[in-house]
């Protein structure tokens, strides 16, 4: 129980200082302008789900290959305005692939959700998700 608990600490602390180095810049567009980024952003790529199928069935190790190969994968919204990385949080991705995923699109961190308007951020979903 406390090598899970460790592993989800540093998750958490790792999204947590993405988020703040973020911060410190222009990572918050206005409203308007999020809604059409994040609409070009899975449009764009609906063809492209190859990373998100993998991070669903939880094949990390394939995650980080298909990320080498195809980081723009990282950018996938589905349906719901969740990315490979709010997909991640929710299921207790290791660290190192929480880390290239957040590489490949840091944007993502910031992202909020649409699911029931609950606007779930990946820090959000990693912090109340996790199975401690």
């Amino acid at each position: 129980l406390s090598a899970t608990f460790e592993q989800h600490t540093n998750m958490m602390m790792a999204l947590s200082s993405v988020l703040t180095a973020t911060a410190g810049g222009n990572s918050r567009a206005s409203s308007e302008e999020s809604d059409s980024d994040s609409s070009n952003i899975g449009g764009s790529l609906s063809n492209n789900i190859e990373l998100y199928r993998l991070v669903l069935t939880r094949d990390w190790d394939r995650v980080i290959q298909r990320l080498r190969e195809y980081p723009e994968e990282a950018k996938f919204l589905d349906d719901f305005g969740l990315s490979p990385l709010h997909r991640a949080c929710f299921r207790d991705a290791p660290v190192h692939v929480v880390e290239a995923l957040v590489e490949a699109f840091p944007e993502a961190t910031t992202m909020q959700d649409r699911c029931n308007f609950s606007g779930l951020t990946p820090l959000h979903a990693a912090c109340h998700y996790c199975s401690v």
